[in-house]
Protein backbone atom coordinates (compact mmCIF):
# COMPACT_ATOMS: atom_id res chain seq x y z
CA UNK A 1 0.00 0.00 0.00
CA UNK A 2 1.69 3.36 -0.82
CA UNK A 3 2.10 6.40 1.98
CA UNK A 4 1.81 8.97 -0.26
CA UNK A 5 -1.77 10.04 -0.75
CA UNK A 6 -3.02 12.87 -3.21
CA UNK A 7 -2.52 16.54 -2.16
CA UNK A 8 -5.24 18.84 -3.17
CA UNK A 9 -3.78 21.46 -5.61
CA UNK A 10 -2.67 24.98 -4.76
CA UNK A 11 -4.79 26.78 -6.78
CA UNK A 12 -5.15 30.15 -8.96
CA UNK A 13 -6.21 33.12 -8.03
CA UNK A 14 -7.90 35.19 -11.05
CA UNK A 15 -6.81 38.70 -11.41
CA UNK A 16 -7.18 41.60 -14.38
CA UNK A 17 -3.72 42.21 -14.17
CA UNK A 18 -0.15 40.41 -13.14
CA UNK A 19 2.58 42.07 -10.35
CA UNK A 20 5.81 42.82 -12.48
CA UNK A 21 8.89 42.35 -10.31
CA UNK A 22 12.24 39.91 -9.65
CA UNK A 23 10.43 38.01 -6.98
CA UNK A 24 7.55 37.02 -9.90
CA UNK A 25 7.70 34.17 -12.20
CA UNK A 26 5.66 33.64 -15.18
CA UNK A 27 4.40 30.78 -16.94
CA UNK A 28 2.02 29.60 -19.71
CA UNK A 29 -1.70 29.35 -19.02
CA UNK A 30 -2.25 25.65 -20.02
CA UNK A 31 -5.23 24.91 -21.67
CA UNK A 32 -5.73 20.91 -20.45
CA UNK A 33 -6.60 18.79 -17.37
CA UNK A 34 -4.78 19.40 -13.88
CA UNK A 35 -3.35 16.03 -13.29
CA UNK A 36 -1.23 15.15 -9.97
CA UNK A 37 1.08 11.95 -10.86
CA UNK A 38 2.05 9.65 -7.86
CA UNK A 39 4.83 7.74 -7.47
CA UNK A 40 5.91 5.47 -4.30
CA UNK A 41 7.46 1.87 -5.00
CA UNK A 42 6.73 0.32 -8.71
CA UNK A 43 3.54 1.96 -10.15
CA UNK A 44 2.71 5.94 -11.16
CA UNK A 45 -1.12 6.95 -10.22
CA UNK A 46 -2.66 9.76 -11.81
CA UNK A 47 -5.02 12.17 -9.99
CA UNK A 48 -7.60 14.79 -11.56
CA UNK A 49 -7.76 17.75 -9.28
CA UNK A 50 -10.57 16.57 -7.69
CA UNK A 51 -8.95 12.84 -6.43
CA UNK A 52 -10.62 11.04 -9.12
CA UNK A 53 -8.14 8.59 -10.37
CA UNK A 54 -6.53 9.41 -13.76
CA UNK A 55 -4.57 6.63 -14.27
CA UNK A 56 -6.27 4.74 -16.90
CA UNK A 57 -7.87 7.53 -18.35
CA UNK A 58 -4.42 8.52 -19.06
CA UNK A 59 -2.19 5.55 -19.88
CA UNK A 60 0.60 7.12 -21.77
CA UNK A 61 1.28 9.98 -19.36
CA UNK A 62 1.34 7.83 -16.55
CA UNK A 63 3.72 5.18 -18.37
CA UNK A 64 6.16 8.89 -19.28
CA UNK A 65 6.01 9.34 -15.34
CA UNK A 66 7.11 5.52 -14.44
CA UNK A 67 10.15 6.29 -16.29
CA UNK A 68 11.58 8.94 -13.77
CA UNK A 69 14.18 7.72 -12.18
CA UNK A 70 13.38 8.54 -8.39
CA UNK A 71 11.96 6.37 -5.63
CA UNK A 72 8.86 8.33 -4.85
CA UNK A 73 7.43 11.95 -5.67
CA UNK A 74 4.31 13.93 -6.13
CA UNK A 75 4.76 16.15 -9.23
CA UNK A 76 1.90 18.77 -9.79
CA UNK A 77 1.14 19.31 -13.62
CA UNK A 78 -1.25 19.73 -16.63
CA UNK A 79 -1.87 17.01 -18.98
CA UNK A 80 -2.36 19.22 -22.56
CA UNK A 81 -3.07 18.19 -26.25
CA UNK A 82 -0.57 20.05 -28.53
CA UNK A 83 0.11 20.19 -32.37
CA UNK A 84 3.15 20.39 -34.75
CA UNK A 85 4.06 23.71 -33.07
CA UNK A 86 3.33 23.47 -29.34
CA UNK A 87 0.24 25.36 -29.36
CA UNK A 88 -2.73 23.39 -26.91
CA UNK A 89 -6.14 22.54 -27.81
CA UNK A 90 -8.60 21.66 -25.00
CA UNK A 91 -10.57 20.14 -27.84
CA UNK A 92 -8.50 17.86 -29.24
CA UNK A 93 -7.28 16.92 -25.60
CA UNK A 94 -11.48 15.53 -25.30
CA UNK A 95 -10.80 13.80 -28.13
CA UNK A 96 -7.46 11.90 -27.23
CA UNK A 97 -7.88 8.46 -28.17
CA UNK A 98 -8.37 9.23 -32.04
CA UNK A 99 -5.95 12.42 -32.26
CA UNK A 100 -5.20 13.14 -35.79
CA UNK A 101 -1.55 13.16 -37.06
CA UNK A 102 0.47 15.57 -35.67
CA UNK A 103 -1.13 16.33 -32.70
CA UNK A 104 0.38 14.40 -29.58
CA UNK A 105 -0.63 14.37 -25.64
CA UNK A 106 2.11 15.68 -23.11
CA UNK A 107 2.23 16.22 -19.69
CA UNK A 108 4.23 19.51 -18.36
CA UNK A 109 5.19 19.42 -14.60
CA UNK A 110 5.73 22.50 -12.98
CA UNK A 111 5.90 22.28 -9.54
CA UNK A 112 7.28 19.13 -6.87
CA UNK A 113 5.70 18.10 -4.26
CA UNK A 114 7.68 15.44 -2.56
CA UNK A 115 10.77 13.68 -3.60
CA UNK A 116 12.22 10.20 -2.08
CA UNK A 117 10.52 10.79 0.80
CA UNK A 118 10.81 14.45 1.84
CA UNK A 119 8.23 16.90 1.83
CA UNK A 120 9.08 19.65 0.14
CA UNK A 121 5.61 22.06 0.36
CA UNK A 122 7.51 24.38 2.78
CA UNK A 123 10.50 24.93 0.56
CA UNK A 124 10.48 28.03 -1.73
CA UNK A 125 9.52 27.95 -4.97
CA UNK A 126 12.45 28.49 -6.70
CA UNK A 127 13.65 25.40 -5.16
CA UNK A 128 11.32 23.35 -5.88
CA UNK A 129 11.24 24.34 -9.57
CA UNK A 130 15.12 23.34 -10.06
CA UNK A 131 14.23 20.13 -8.29
CA UNK A 132 11.71 19.14 -10.83
CA UNK A 133 13.89 20.11 -14.36
CA UNK A 134 16.52 17.72 -12.30
CA UNK A 135 13.93 14.71 -11.92
CA UNK A 136 12.02 14.38 -15.10
CA UNK A 137 15.26 13.81 -16.55
CA UNK A 138 14.75 12.11 -20.31
CA UNK A 139 11.18 9.82 -19.14
CA UNK A 140 8.99 12.30 -21.83
CA UNK A 141 7.31 14.23 -19.27
CA UNK A 142 7.95 17.44 -19.90
CA UNK A 143 8.60 20.68 -17.62
CA UNK A 144 6.61 23.76 -17.91
CA UNK A 145 9.31 26.29 -18.32
CA UNK A 146 9.42 29.82 -17.18
CA UNK A 147 8.77 32.32 -19.68
CA UNK A 148 11.59 35.29 -20.15
CA UNK A 149 11.13 38.73 -21.24
CA UNK A 150 9.82 41.24 -19.99
CA UNK A 151 5.80 41.13 -18.69
CA UNK A 152 4.73 43.19 -21.40
CA UNK A 153 6.75 41.00 -23.88
CA UNK A 154 5.56 37.98 -22.21
CA UNK A 155 2.02 39.41 -22.69
CA UNK A 156 1.87 40.24 -26.65
CA UNK A 157 3.80 36.83 -27.14
CA UNK A 158 0.70 35.20 -25.40
CA UNK A 159 -1.94 37.59 -27.18
CA UNK A 160 -0.06 37.03 -30.96
CA UNK A 161 0.20 33.29 -30.70
CA UNK A 162 -3.35 32.55 -29.41
CA UNK A 163 -2.64 31.33 -26.74
CA UNK A 164 -4.88 30.60 -23.19
CA UNK A 165 -3.22 33.22 -21.00
CA UNK A 166 -0.11 33.93 -18.25
CA UNK A 167 -0.07 32.72 -14.97
CA UNK A 168 2.31 34.54 -12.45
CA UNK A 169 4.19 32.88 -9.19
CA UNK A 170 6.38 34.25 -6.04
CA UNK A 171 9.41 32.41 -6.22
CA UNK A 172 9.55 32.58 -2.69
CA UNK A 173 6.08 30.90 -2.67
CA UNK A 174 5.46 27.82 -0.62
CA UNK A 175 2.87 24.83 -2.06
CA UNK A 176 -0.27 25.83 -0.17
CA UNK A 177 -2.06 22.56 -0.78
CA UNK A 178 -5.89 23.08 -1.67
CA UNK A 179 -5.71 26.63 -1.01
CA UNK A 180 -6.33 29.54 -3.53
CA UNK A 181 -3.56 31.61 -3.00
CA UNK A 182 -2.24 35.35 -3.45
CA UNK A 183 0.89 33.74 -4.47
CA UNK A 184 -0.23 32.34 -8.10
CA UNK A 185 -2.14 34.62 -10.00
CA UNK A 186 -3.64 33.53 -13.49
CA UNK A 187 -5.31 36.61 -16.49
CA UNK A 188 -6.37 34.69 -19.08
CA UNK A 189 -5.86 35.94 -22.34
CA UNK A 190 -7.64 33.89 -24.99
CA UNK A 191 -10.55 35.23 -26.86
CA UNK A 192 -13.94 34.42 -25.12
CA UNK A 193 -16.66 32.67 -26.99
CA UNK A 194 -20.86 32.47 -25.94
CA UNK A 195 -21.58 28.52 -25.98
CA UNK A 196 -25.01 26.53 -25.10
CA UNK A 197 -25.42 23.86 -22.70
CA UNK A 198 -26.69 20.49 -24.69
CA UNK A 199 -26.22 18.08 -21.96
CA UNK A 200 -25.77 17.38 -18.44
CA UNK A 201 -24.73 14.54 -16.25
CA UNK A 202 -25.67 14.71 -12.67
CA UNK A 203 -23.61 11.99 -9.61
CA UNK A 204 -26.45 12.42 -7.08
CA UNK A 205 -27.13 15.52 -6.46
CA UNK A 206 -24.13 17.10 -7.91
CA UNK A 207 -23.13 18.65 -11.23
CA UNK A 208 -20.55 16.36 -13.11
CA UNK A 209 -20.22 17.17 -16.27
CA UNK A 210 -21.44 19.82 -19.12
CA UNK A 211 -21.83 18.85 -22.84
CA UNK A 212 -21.67 22.44 -24.29
CA UNK A 213 -21.47 23.60 -28.01
CA UNK A 214 -22.12 26.83 -30.60
CA UNK A 215 -23.78 28.00 -33.37
CA UNK A 216 -22.14 28.03 -36.99
CA UNK A 217 -24.57 29.13 -40.04
CA UNK A 218 -27.78 28.12 -37.62
CA UNK A 219 -26.30 24.95 -37.21
CA UNK A 220 -25.00 23.61 -33.67
CA UNK A 221 -21.20 22.30 -33.27
CA UNK A 222 -20.14 20.17 -30.05
CA UNK A 223 -17.03 21.90 -28.22
CA UNK A 224 -16.53 19.91 -25.77
CA UNK A 225 -17.26 18.94 -22.19
CA UNK A 226 -16.99 20.87 -18.71
CA UNK A 227 -15.65 19.33 -16.30
CA UNK A 228 -14.15 22.22 -13.90
CA UNK A 229 -15.68 25.32 -11.62
CA UNK A 230 -18.74 23.70 -11.69
CA UNK A 231 -20.16 24.62 -8.16
CA UNK A 232 -23.47 23.06 -6.10
CA UNK A 233 -26.31 25.97 -6.05
CA UNK A 234 -27.04 26.82 -2.30
CA UNK A 235 -30.20 28.49 -1.38
CA UNK A 236 -29.61 32.45 -0.68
Amino acid sequence: MSDLAFEPPMLTKLVRTLPEGPEWEYELKLDGYRLEAIKDGDKVRLFSRRGNDFTKKFASIAAKASRIKATSFILDGEAVAVDEQGRPSFQMLQNRSALPSGWSLVYYAFDLLHLNGKDLKARPLRERRALVEKVLGNSGVLMSQSLPGTLNQIMRAVEQHGLEGVIAKRLDSTYQAGQRSNFWLKLPLKPHQDLVIGGFRLDGKRLELLLVGYFESKKLLFAGKVHQGLNQLTNA
